[in-house]
């Protein structure tokens, strides 16, 4: 979300690591809740945010049972969930559950 402090801090961590492993197959999808398409693409440009940018309209947080902001989820391959971490991801915390999927 863009108004979400947590997602904001972590947002270079994340470009960081997708620049760096999406050559290894890394996939990210950076998914915002019930905002407009055109405040989700004005906030990502300047910060210059690279992977794709979906808006769930509720039904990814009901799926997958999201109640708070951040909430990552690391998917493997095959489509199984290998990680969730809820709340701001460290650096170290995103570079083990990486690892999980990688």
């Amino acid at each position: 979300a863009t108004w979400c402090p947590p997602c904001k801090a972590e947002l270079p961590d994340i470009e960081r690591r997708y620049a760096a492993n999406r050559g290894h197959g890394l996939i990210v999808l950076g998914i915002d809740q019930q905002e407009s398409r055109a405040a989700v693409l004005a906030f990502a440009k300047p910060k210059g945010i690279t992977y794709p940018l979906l808006i769930d309209r509720g039904q990814a947080a009901i799926v997958y049972d999201l109640a708070a902001l951040p909430t990552s989820l690391f998917v493997d391959a095959h489509g199984v969930v290998r990680a969730i971490h809820v709340g701001r991801l460290s650096a170290r915390q995103m570079d083990e559950d990486l690892a999980k999927i990688l």
